[in-house]
């Protein structure tokens, strides 16, 4: 099946991963936003908030889930802020799966995963009913452990204890990070042959998301799994089901390998600087 893709397919690839290092700049900008909006330290410059959210992709790297995070976003902050910074992202990290998970639903509702396309008003709302009861189900399997439920509960707080225009913020930061990152996976795939609607391509991103993001275990094995999920989902629209592998992995690199590369030089840079 490799043999399908041909030096036309190569060069789509190198063309596509420009075009999304590019977008790349953004989405670490939203999320350099939202980070220095969370912590609220009138000293913290962008630069730092910048190295930090570096850092903490690759100490978040190598953990499930990019667990360990929070242990890069803190080694760049004063020891009073550290017990803030590990509750500031899992915060973070709480309001990006919120949209994750909106957004998640408009996929299951909008994507053709059955026969036909769902249109009646009544067979949504049966579907939305029976998407939250699942996934409350889910949640109590799978979330019913209490690092998890401290760690959402501890989110929960933070929330609260924020200022209104600075909540509203944070979630538009996440809202625009959420769309920068679909609309590359959106843009790979038509570079590599996707066919189908506009409408339907953002749809099955959205559904890959959220199945990336909350079926149980998925996290644990997210780089694999993500690409089996676009497989599984994109694989009928290209002339090669494997390109939607290839899409997946391109915007993995785009968003996960370079940055993690780039905060490993900074990280150095940092060091050697002191």
């Amino acid at each position: 099946m490799f043999s399908d893709i041909r030096i036309e397919s190569l060069t789509r690839i190198i063309s596509a991963c420009g075009i999304l290092l590019l977008f790349t700049f953004f989405n670490l900008y939203c999320e350099t936003r939202k980070w220095q909006l969370l912590i609220a330290d009138q000293n913290l410059t962008s630069g730092q908030a910048f190295i930090q959210v570096l850092s903490g992709m690759c100490s978040g790297f190598v953990t499930p889930n990019r667990l360990g995070e929070f242990a890069g976003r803190m080694h760049h902050l004063p020891a009073n802020m550290r017990k803030r910074a590990v509750v500031m992202t899992f915060t973070g990290s709480t309001i990006q799966g919120s949209i994750t998970a909106l957004f998640g639903v408009i996929g299951i509702l909008n994507f053709p995963v059955f026969p036909y396309h769902l249109t009646d008003l009544m067979t949504n709302l049966l579907l939305i009913t029976i998407a939250l009861i699942g996934g409350s189900v889910l949640f109590f399997l799978y979330g019913n452990k209490p690092s998890l439920l401290v760690r959402f509960m501890l989110s929960l707080r933070e929330i609260r204890s924020l200022q209104f225009p600075i909540v509203i913020k944070v979630f538009v930061f996440a809202f625009f990070r959420y769309m920068i990152f679909t609309t590359q996976f959106v843009i790979a795939l038509y570079f590599l042959g996707y066919e189908g609607s506009l409408l339907i391509c953002y749809a099955g991103v959205f559904l890959l998301y959220f199945c990336q993001s909350y079926i149980p275990g998925s996290a644990f094995g997210e780089l694999g799994v993500r690409e089996l999920l676009a497989v599984f989902i994109f694989g009928s629209f290209l002339s090669n089901p494997l390109l939607a592998a290839v899409a997946a992995l391109l915007v993995w690199f785009a968003n996960i390998a370079i940055p993690v590369l780039i905060g490993v030089f900074m990280g150095f840079s940092v060091k050697n600087a002191r």
